[in-house]
């Protein structure tokens, strides 16, 4: 069975006001291709298919012009799409019932028995034998992102019940559904999916400006340990950058198929196929997805890259302007092709009308610029000191509301911190809390 895996596509998504629609089709082409000459058995993305909860209807057409283009073309392909945290659980479900009979399945939230079970989780619906049913080689945890509302309430556990609540809750569900996999599919390899966090990732490997965390601060997020060390293979979302997690190949990101902003612009994007054999050892291989559109910064070079000889000079007006009359001109390509760009100037002082000057050297070239940063460079950063008795670390708003209600009341009343917690989730998905 062949597994190609992939995530966090931000359909819909915009940088700096530009449409990214093309980037978009044709990574969806090109994926399209590889899944009908690889001969893929089951598509697997796990999560954030859409940029926001409410995307544009060109977002969401471009995704089911795309399943039904591919399922015309494979039609032997399982596919399986599960909700992220930019995703709208309902949103993503809602084409469910005219999905279903070409082989596509649609997890938009974790899905729940019906009441008075108090977070029952109907693993009948999440436990999904692939490829088919009929003829299952492995059992996908079909595990979407995990919100408040669907974790288990820890008990009088004080650790939990304070800060590692969420987490607590995160490993749990996990906990139930690998031993309901193995009681309901004794002997089947297990493959799990998910859309969070994990503690063990480098943090060297997050883009700041895309990758905000899940619930304001990490303390949703959940060790590699919760994946059994006999799973088949980890198909994980939300992280950007393609990786495998705590050193172990068969726990990874997928990664997302197109830069969302600068700090991704040297990511190499790919997407996982993943090969279970019935005899022998698991295959992974990364396919690399081509970038269909330049990210470019002046000054090109990073400071180091210079030399001690010329750090100086590094980013100043006159360098920063060399470059951009240096740059080609691009502006008979179609716009949705032009490269986008982005400019940094360093200043010893503030000079009025900076910004102006130098669109007008670009403006003719056609570029789309999605920044021009301008820095202080008479500050040397090892200048400044931090005293001792100053923490480094900046509290989540979660932190600091417990700090408060320890601080006034000496205590924490946990179903506080979970109404919290999902005023802070709804805040951070632009709904109303």
């Amino acid at each position: 069975m062949r597994l190609l895996h992939t995530s966090d596509w931000h359909l819909g998504h915009e940088l700096a006001g530009f449409d990214r629609r093309y980037e978009h089709a044709c990574f969806l082409a090109f994926l399209a291709n590889t899944l009908v000459t690889e001969a893929v058995d089951v598509l697997l993305v796990t999560g954030d298919l859409f940029d926001v909860q409410t995307p544009p209807a060109s977002a969401q057409e471009m995704l089911y012009r795309f399943l039904v283009d591919v399922h015309r073309r494979a039609p032997k392909l399982r596919t399986i799409l599960l909700g992220g945290n930019h995703d709208s659980p309902a949103r993503l479900a809602a084409p469910h019932p005219f999905a279903t009979p070409p082989g596509i399945t649609l997890v938009g939230a974790l899905p729940k028995q019906p009441a008075p079970l108090p977070h029952g989780v109907d693993f009948a619906r999440c436990l999904l034998p692939i490829p088919t049913t009929e003829a299952p080689e492995a059992v996908l945890l079909a595990i979407p992102f995990l919100r408040t509302i669907d974790l288990p309430v820890p008990g009088a556990e004080a650790e939990f019940a304070n800060v590692h609540a969420t987490s607590f809750g995160v490993a749990s569900i996990y906990r139930q559904a690998f031993a309901e996999a193995a009681r309901r599919f004794p002997g089947l390899p297990v493959i799990a999916s998910g859309h969070m966090y994990l503690l063990d990732v480098n943090e060297e490997d997050l883009s700041l400006d895309t990758e905000r965390p899940i619930l304001g601060g990490h303390q949703h997020a959940v060790p590699a340990a919760i994946f059994p060390e006999d799973v088949a293979y980890v198909a994980l979302g939300h992280l950007h950058k393609p990786q495998r997690v705590a050193k172990r190949e068969n726990v990874r990101y997928s990664g997302s198929p197109i830069p969302l902003s600068f700090t991704e612009k040297n990511y190499k994007h790919s997407f996982v196929l993943f090969d279970s054999a019935r005899s022998g050892p698991d295959q992974i291989r990364l396919v690399p997805i081509p970038r269909t559109v330049e990210f470019l910064a002046v000054p090109a070079k990073k400071k180091a890259q210079l030399g001690l000889g010329t750090a100086s000079a590094y980013g100043t007006k006159d360098l920063v302007l060399e470059e951009l009359q240096k740059l080609p001109d691009v502006s008979k390509t179609p716009d949705e092709q032009r490269p986008f760009l982005t400019v940094t100037v360093v200043l010893d002082r503030p000079e009025p009308g900076l910004k102006e000057e130098l669109r007008k050297v670009i403006a003719p070239k056609g570029y789309r610029v999605v920044s021009i940063a301008e820095s202080a460079g008479n500050i040397r950063h090892d200048e400044v000191r931090i005293p001792e008795n100053v923490s480094r670390k900046i509290p989540s708003p979660r932190e600091l509301l417990r700090q408060v209600l320890e601080d006034k009341y000496k205590s924490v009343d946990p179903a506080l911190m979970a109404l919290f917690e999902e005023a802070e989730q709804a805040v951070h998905e632009g709904e109303e809390p």
